[in-house]
């Protein structure tokens, strides 16, 4: 069977007509004019390179909102029958009336001309009424918890959306900078958006761009980045499960001990744990924690964590078991969670490594053995953050020592 030449990219012919990119490469003797539109590939086959680039400036692709776009024998289509019009309106209508096509181009131009018809709404209605509907479609907690981003800015610019200006935006981009990551800037920045494409949808802004698209400018837009990892002293894990077993909390004394144990056997984020419930999440039975969609961080997908020997242990000897019902920490917010976490290194004399007990977890299943895919299922994370993050951070050994802390007896 004959091998398939790749194309020579040395001989390929790069234009550009308005907006429109265009590739001209040898083909057989021929010559192929290829190009995209409305995400289709788009080819033509010509006699000679010339006949090629005379296609290209012919074909034009609009961006024009409801427009018609016409391209080829489309075009030339169009053309004609405007001529035919013409000429038939030359006979029975006046001399000095204005062409069809004229008359379409003015039409055109006088509709881009008028402003679009919306309603004034202030910021806060606005947000109150999009929290609603984000509960009324059964969101899940984390999506309507992202608006909370929003309300510094609403708290700021109380008035009606539309007389906001980019130097409003730029104000409040400011002033949530201080004391915040790279990461969590961007996420403020992407609710605002969402915000403001909202406010458009529902016709409360005029059609067009809006005064948010200042955020996607280069020089303002925060990086996203990827979180940087720090892991746990392996030594560290037995000290702090210690002192969290004689920390009080809201609901029973040994909550924080559930707490650490999701997170440093299960990988469960400080979100997730705030969410989840005895009787919807932990399945005792098959031995299994339930991670859906709504809980999740990421919003994407449903996941399951077999409960370890250890995470078993370390979940009865709080106080769990079969009966136990309500929110598996005692609380319902990601902060006390985070509050009560930070308190306990504090206690045991150790620097607190935010997000340290999840992130030693899934370095241990890695150092261990555990495929990386499985571990990305695990984790709620792709194979690349795998690889990049938490391959080779630590001994199998220490990933063996991590997973095997279990309560005293």
């Amino acid at each position: 069977m004959p091998i398939k030449k790749k194309k020579d990219s040395s001989n390929i012919e790069r234009l550009k007509v308005g907006s429109t990119s265009f590739a001209i490469y040898p083909n057989n003797g021929s010559f192929t004019l290829a190009w995209s539109a409305y995400g289709k590939r788009i080819r033509k086959t010509f006699k000679t390179v010339k006949e090629a680039k005379i296609e290209a400036r012919k074909t034009k692709i609009t961006k024009e909102r409801n427009s018609v776009t016409l391209t080829g024998r489309e075009l030339n289509e169009y053309k004609t029958a405007v001529d035919l019009l013409n000429s038939f309106a030359l006979m029975k209508d006046s001399p000095e009336r204005l062409r069809i096509d004229t008359l379409i181009n003015e039409a055109l131009s006088n509709r881009k001309k008028q402003p679009e018809e919306f309603t004034p709404k202030s910021t806060v209605d606005i947000w109150r009424e999009l929290y609603q509907n984000k509960k009324d479609l059964n969101r899940a907690q984390s999506t309507i918890s992202g608006l909370n981003m929003v309300l510094s800015f609403t708290e700021m610019f109380p008035f009606d959306i539309h007389e906001i200006t980019e130097q409003d935006i730029l104000e409040w981009n400011t002033s949530i900078i201080s004391g915040r990551a790279p990461r969590t800037v961007y996420n403020y920045q992407a609710r605002i958006i969402e915000f403001f494409n909202y406010s458009q949808m529902m016709k409360y802004l005029p059609y067009g761009s809006h005064v948010a698209n200042i955020l996607t400018k280069k020089a303002v837009r925060s990086k996203k980045g990827v979180e940087e990892v720090h892991l746990w002293n392996i030594e560290s894990l037995p000290t702090l499960l210690k002192t969290a077993s004689r920390m009080r909390c809201k609901s029973k004394n040994k909550d924080v001990v559930i707490m650490i144990a999701l997170a440093a056997f299960a990988g469960c984020r400080v979100s997730e744990i705030s969410r989840i419930t005895w009787e919807n999440n932990v399945i005792w039975k098959t031995g299994y924690l339930r991670i859906p969609a709504s809980v999740s961080k990421n919003n994407k997908a449903h996941r399951k964590v077999a409960i370890s020997p250890t995470l078993e242990a370390w979940l009865r000897y709080a106080g769990a078991d079969e009966d136990s019902r309500g929110s598996i920490a005692g609380t319902t917010s990601a902060k006390y969670v985070s509050k009560r976490l930070e308190a306990t290194s504090k206690r045991s004399g150790l620097d607190h490594v935010s997000n340290g007990y999840r992130h030693t977890c899934i370095s241990s299943w890695v150092a261990t053995g555990v495929q990386i895919g499985e571990v990305g299922l695990r984790s709620d994370n792709s194979p690349s953050i795998i690889k990049s993050n938490y391959l080779g951070e630590i001994t199998k050994e220490e990933g063996e020592q991590w997973h095997n802390t279990m309560p005293p007896t």
